[in-house]
C-alpha cells in the first residue's frame, strides 16, 4: 500500500491485514519502487496524488519492469477515474477514496482470485492449443486487467463488517479524511 497520508496508509494496512494479506505500507513512490527491488508483491494499492514520484509514475515503472509487471495495480484515489485513465491506463482496478475496509479487501481478493483463475485456465488448455500460446502472449494476458476497472463496482450493502475487526468508527473516520 502506497499513500503519503499516514492515517490512510495505516487504515489500508489494517484493512488488508484483516483479510489475511501480508502488507508492506510505504509513504512515497520512491519507497514503493525501492521495496519492489527487494520483494515480490502480488498487488500494489497506489495513491495517485503524492509529492515527488506520484502513483501514476510508480504504476508506469512497475509495468515496464519485468520483475514487477505481473503485480496487480489498484489505483486508490480521490481523483475521478477518467482523469486517472488519461494518464495511466494499465491498472487493474480503480477504487475511489473513500471506500470501506470491506470493499477494499474484497476488491483485492477478487482481483487476485481472477488472476489465479487465468493461470489455471491456461494450464488446463489442451497441449495442442498451448503450442500456439507463446510465453509473451501469456505474459500479456497476465498484464491485462483481470476485471476491467469500469466493471469493478462497489459491493451491495451488507451487514456490519465482522470479518475485518475494523470498527465502524474507523471506517467513518476514514471517510472523513
Amino acid at each position: 500500500a502506497v499513500d503519503d497520508s499516514d492515517p490512510i496508509r495505516l487504515l489500508l494496512q489494517a484493512a488488508l491485514e484483516s483479510f489475511g494479506y501480508s502488507v508492506k505500507a510505504v509513504a512515497s513512490g520512491v519507497a514503493a519502487l525501492q521495496a519492489a527491488e527487494r520483494e515480490v508483491f502480488d498487488a500494489v494499492i497506489l495513491d495517485v496524488d503524492m509529492p515527488g514520484l506520484d502513483g501514476l509514475a510508480v504504476g508506469r515503472a512497475r509495468r515496464c519492469d519485468p520483475r514487477t509487471c505481473d503485480a496487480m495495480i489498484v489505483m486508490h484515489t480521490s481523483l475521478d477515474e477518467t482523469t486517472v485513465r488519461r494518464s495511466f491506463d494499465r491498472y487493474d482496478a480503480y477504487l475511489p477514496k473513500p471506500c470501506t475496509a470491506r470493499v477494499l479487501g474484497e476488491s483485492v481478493e477478487r482481483l487476485l482470485q481472477a488472476r489465479v483463475q487465468l493461470i489455471v485456465d491456461v494450464r488446463e488448455l489442451p497441449l495442442s492449443r498451448k503450442k500456439g500460446f507463446s510465453k509473451s502472449a501469456f505474459r500479456e494476458a497476465l498484464r491485462s486487467p483481470a476485471i476491467p476497472a469500469h466493471r469493478l463496482e462497489p459491493l451491495p450493502e451488507a451487514p456490519p463488517d465482522t470479518h475485518s475487526g475494523f470498527s465502524e468508527l474507523s471506517e467513518t473516520q476514514y471517510g472523513k479524511l
